[in-house]
């Protein structure tokens, strides 16, 4: 077995598990059953609600298969899943089904974003899916000059000094870009991102208390980018967002932050 399927269907069972295990058992049968002590669903509601056996229920929540799509729309209503982490799991189950990761951009690609980049009057970069950076204008090497030299924006983000200090609400920013990472992982090489968040977890604990929890907290923001502005009034410092969509769904993001 592969490891981006093996780590697919790790995720795909955490999820449902996690889910299953914190949803009261009237939530698929009505009031309380009397005679059983159980007071979560069971395996049993959830493999009636998917149509299938508990067998084969229980073998998609080990991480042993991945549900088909009927199935996986039958679990999703008896769990109550939001319709992002409905897409999330459909797009788990896709990547155990099949392992292969999704191809680069091309160098055309690659060149037209980053003439945008270069061209923006502000600070500006261009990232891949595993936050490379692949451009970088003047206003961001002049701001972020450690962000250039380290040349991968998690590594900068959570294991760099200077990003703390430049970015005024990094609390809240490394909480949406770890569910960014983890929304993008489902569309890549799966493996690679559980392997890198462990690394990034040894330097700085934040990454570990993060993105564990961010598999349950699923939340697609869909293909779209940041746009921060940070402005000055008198003492008051005031952020706001925009948000810009890129070339390619999760596959390229260009990022821009303004700095003044």
């Amino acid at each position: 077995m592969s490891s981006n399927r093996q780590t697919a269907l790790q995720l795909l069972a955490a999820c449902l598990r996690d889910r299953r295990t914190t949803m009261p058992a009237h939530a698929a049968d009505g009031p309380p059953n009397p005679r059983s002590p159980t007071r979560h669903l069971t395996h049993f509601h959830v493999a009636r609600a998917g149509g299938i056996g508990i067998r084969s229920y229980q073998d998609v929540e080990a991480g042993r298969r991945p549900p088909g799509p009927h199935v996986l729309s039958g679990i999703a209503q008896v769990l109550e899943l939001t319709t992002a982490e409905h897409a999330y799991l459909q797009q788990l189950a896709r990547a155990a089904n099949n392992p292969q990761t999704t191809s680069s951009a091309s160098a055309a690609m690659i060149q037209a974003a980053a003439g945008i980049v270069n061209r923006y009057p502000g600070p500006a970069y261009l990232a891949d899916h595993h936050w490379n950076l692949l451009a970088a204008n003047q206003p961001i090497k002049q701001a972020v000059p450690t962000l250039v030299r380290d040349g991968n924006i998690l590594d900068w983000f959570f294991t760099s000094k200077e990003a703390p200090r430049v970015l005024p609400d990094w609390p809240a920013d490394a909480a949406d870009l770890i569910g960014t990472v983890r929304i993008v992982q489902a569309h890549h090489d799966i493996a690679w991102y559980e392997q890198k968040m462990t690394q990034l977890a040894d330097h700085n604990p934040t990454v570990g208390e993060l993105w564990k929890p961010s598999l349950t907290r699923i939340n697609y923001p869909g293909p779209l980018t940041s746009v921060r502005f940070r402005c000055r009034n008198d003492t008051t410092t005031r952020v706001s967002s925009t948000r810009v969509a890129p070339e390619g769904a999760h596959r390229y993001a260009l990022h821009i932050a303004l700095i003044t």
